[in-house]
C-alpha cells in the first residue's frame, strides 16, 4: 500500500497545478480515511476532542479539520453513541457552539459582501458616467 502511495506522489508532481491541487486534496482525504479506519477505539474520543479544540482555536485550518471530523464521525459514530452522555456531551456542546459562531460570522460577511457589491456597482456606474462625459466633452472640443 505504501508503495502505491509513493508512486502516487511521484505521479502527482507531473500534473498541471489545478489537477495537482485536486489530486492532493483527494490524497489528503484518502490518508485521513485510512488513518481513521486503523484507529483503535481507545483513541477515537481523544482524537475527537483534539479535532474539536483545533476547529475552535484555529479557524484557518477548519477545512482540513472538517474533513477529519466528518470522516471520524462517519466511521466511528456507533462507538461515539455508545459512550455515556457525560463524556460526549461537553465535546458536542463545544462543537455546536463553534459551528454556531462560524455561521453567525458567515452571515455577517455575506451582508458585507452585498454592501460591497452594491458599492462597486455604484463606482462602476460613476466611472461610466465620467467616461461618457469625457467623450462628450472631447466631441464638443473637436
Amino acid at each position: 500500500m505504501t508503495r502505491d502511495l509513493d508512486y502516487g506522489i511521484i505521479w502527482l508532481h507531473h500534473l498541471p497545478p489545478l489537477r495537482r491541487a485536486v489530486t492532493a486534496q483527494q490524497q489528503q482525504q484518502c490518508t485521513c480515511w485510512l488513518t481513521i479506519q486503523r484507529l483503535p477505539t481507545t483513541s477515537v474520543l481523544p482524537l475527537f476532542r483534539i479535532l474539536v479544540k483545533r476547529l475552535n482555536d484555529t479557524p484557518s485550518s477548519s477545512a482540513a479539520v472538517c474533513v477529519w471530523l466528518r470522516t471520524l464521525l462517519n466511521t466511528h459514530v456507533s462507538y461515539l453513541l455508545s459512550l455515556p452522555a457525560s463524556t460526549l456531551s461537553p465535546i458536542l456542546v463545544s462543537l455546536h457552539h463553534t459551528i454556531d459562531m462560524r455561521i453567525a460570522n458567515l452571515k455577517r460577511l455575506l451582508n458585507y459582501q452585498d454592501d460591497w457589491s452594491w458599492l462597486m456597482s455604484q463606482a462602476n456606474r460613476v466611472r461610466g458616467m465620467r467616461r461618457e462625459a469625457d467623450m462628450l466633452l472631447a466631441s464638443v472640443v473637436h
